[in-house]
């Protein structure tokens, strides 16, 4: 009886063999499509450890000083409700925020990296600041103060 038993089983292993190979090369191409999706990805920390925060602040052009004379002030006052973006790279536009009332703004990121702080158009304003780009080492922060001009001094 226990021989009749192992020749039945025999007697099946030869047609269940394609499909046991079938099923492993499935599973051999599932694990490799997998594996290359996530190394394609960039890795993205999730705690929250860098950050970037200055003011945002409007004024008259400053005249440029004649060689050898002392540099004029120019009087600036904080601009509210300017919105400022956060670049990365090549994602692009990663964090948009608006400057409070004392002109001041922050951006919290994830992690170190170079960023580009763009400042939007803003209504009454004449001109935006230049896009400047700034590297933060992860853990820290940096300050970065932006200006916008007006025409009217």
């Amino acid at each position: 009886m226990l021989n009749e038993m192992r020749n039945a089983a025999r007697s099946r292993l030869p047609r269940a063999w394609p499909t046991v190979l079938l099923l492993t090369v499935i599973l051999l191409i599932v694990v490799a499509v997998s594996t290359a999706q996530q190394a394609a990805q960039p890795h993205i920390p999730t705690t929250i450890n860098s950050w970037i925060q200055g003011m945002i602040t409007v004024g008259p052009p400053c005249p440029s000083a004649a060689a050898g004379a002392a540099v004029p002030t120019c009087a600036s006052k904080p601009l509210a409700g300017a919105v400022i973006e956060q670049r990365f790279g090549q994602y692009g536009v990663i964090d948009r925020t608006t400057s409070q009332a004392d002109g001041s703004y922050e951006f919290v990121q994830p992690g170190g990296g170079t960023y580009t702080i763009v400042g939007e158009s803003v209504p009454g304003v004449s001109g935006t600041p230049a896009p400047v780009t700034i590297t933060v080492k992860p853990g820290s922060g940096a300050r970065l103060d932006l200006r916008y001009t007006t025409t009217n001094p």
